[in-house]
């Protein structure tokens, strides 16, 4: 009897010489299918801003996780064509992201509170800023988190605005990363418009 692609699992059943039913081969694919995304889930969690940073533990472990989960991804690739390094391939002057404690430190601090925007706003993870990148070194890191920051609360405002009006609530992530024809800017406007009519009611 020839193997079944599905699983070990299946492997081992059809040499014992048992028969695998309809049933039980959707529920190994259903299963195979949680198993891939559980491990998805778990890499994004590594790369992604989807926790706040732990400041009572290494800051610079939490950084080279991240570098070394971000560096598998499609991004990376394109970034480092022919190979891209582990953290640790790193010399100690190389490295992508500073390892001086009180920069560590402080911008840890401006980190969690854009990563407490992201969980609050319910920011899809594949539009956070990787966990290394709020510590990048030369590249703007602090104005980054503070210009996302800004942005988000931005974004708050709309959505608040739009639940007082009875309004349908745009995409929050849609709003921040101004997708297809969500526009904030628009948005904000039409908020706007909507104040001054109220206003003017008052007025009467």
């Amino acid at each position: 009897m020839g193997y079944n692609y599905l699983s070990p699992f299946s492997f081992w059943k059809e040499e014992r010489g048992e028969i695998i039913n309809v049933d039980e081969k959707i529920a190994l694919v259903v299963d195979i299918i949680k198993n891939n995304q559980k491990t998805i889930n778990q890499q994004s969690t590594n790369i992604m801003a989807t926790a706040l940073i732990d400041t009572r533990k290494s800051i610079l472990s939490q950084i080279t996780d991240s570098w070394n989960q971000w560096r598998t991804t499609d991004e990376a690739s394109e970034l480092f064509p022919f190979s891209v390094p582990l953290a640790t391939e790193f010399g100690k002057n190389d490295t992508p992201w500073t390892t001086k404690q009180s920069v560590l430190e402080r911008n840890a601090v401006h980190a969690n509170n854009l990563i407490r925007l992201y969980i609050a706003l319910n920011i899809e993870v594949a539009d956070r800023m990787s966990i290394w990148q709020f510590f990048e070194i030369q590249n703007g890191a602090v104005g980054k988190i503070k210009e996302q920051i800004q942005t988000l609360k931005r974004v708050a405002k709309v959505l608040k605005k739009q639940q007082q009006y009875g309004m349908v609530l745009s995409n929050s992530t849609d709003m921040f990363v101004c997708r297809g024809d969500c526009s904030l800017y628009e948005l904000e406007i039409e908020i706007k418009l909507k104040d001054k009519k109220k206003s003017k009611k008052k007025m009467q």
